[in-house]
């Protein structure tokens, strides 16, 4: 799976994060078991509900709003300089998210764990204009997630939140169609999200279809970065 045309400064690595998944695996196998794990996106069938539980926890802008209070407690006791440096870098990356915004789209970098080796991806989204006939309430975002599959060509998923109607319809676009148990076990894991989550959504698949290009972030170099996971 590689990520293709990033801007080379969203592939800066993220020492803080990367030391904290360092930290816990080199814990002995009685501490880890008592201590909830920091929640990562990552790969596998859990990639849908971490991710968005990941996005949902950047929004509160603090490592607080991420790390279970337990963990928070023992990152404290034990290590408080690294919790410093994480909630620095979690401030860093949770910006684009808590920013004004004026419907332009916005870049993030987010990190993704596949093993114990932790990778970065990156997340475009907007939120919608304020509208004088729209409750804020009922203001909706989306973002955009493209890859590059070896099998499947370019694979995009295309996600709508509407939070007020506690809403969320995902898109996935692809150049090939999925295999009949792909999209099963796709579908399983969407439903299951709604599930757990208690949201509303429908999840859709398109393949041979239009592409939504999103415009590429102004003053980066225009070569394109391969990220490989």
């Amino acid at each position: 799976l590689s990520v293709n045309a990033l801007p080379p400064l969203l592939l800066n690595e993220l020492p803080a994060l990367t030391e904290t998944v360092e930290f816990f695996e080199q814990l002995p196998p009685e501490v880890r078991a008592s201590i909830p794990t920091p929640a990562i996106p990552r790969i596998g069938y859990q990639l849908t509900s971490t991710l968005l539980f990941f996005i949902s926890a950047l929004k509160g802008g603090t490592v607080s709003t991420w790390l279970p209070a337990q963990t928070h407690a023992f990152l404290n006791s034990e290590r408080p300089d690294l919790l410093r440096r994480l909630n620095d870098e979690f401030g860093q990356i949770a910006r684009p998210f808590n920013e004004a915004t004026s419907g332009d789209w916005r870049t993030a970098v987010i990190p993704l764990l596949g093993g114990s080796y932790l990778e970065n991806f990156a997340m475009s989204f907007r939120q919608a204009d304020s509208d004088g006939e729209k409750k804020d309430t009922e203001r909706d975002a989306r973002f955009i997630i493209d890859v590059t599959l070896s099998k499947f060509g370019r694979v995009q998923l295309d996600g709508l939140v509407v939070s007020g109607k506690n809403k969320f319809d995902l898109f996935v676009r692809s150049e090939e169609s999925f295999p009949k148990v792909m999209r099963k076990a796709i579908n399983e894991i969407f439903s299951e999200f709604v599930e757990i989550s208690g949201v509303k959504g429908n999840l859709v698949f398109q393949s041979r279809t239009h592409f939504v290009d999103v415009p590429r972030i102004q003053n980066v170099s225009r070569e394109d970065a391969y990220l490989v996971i």
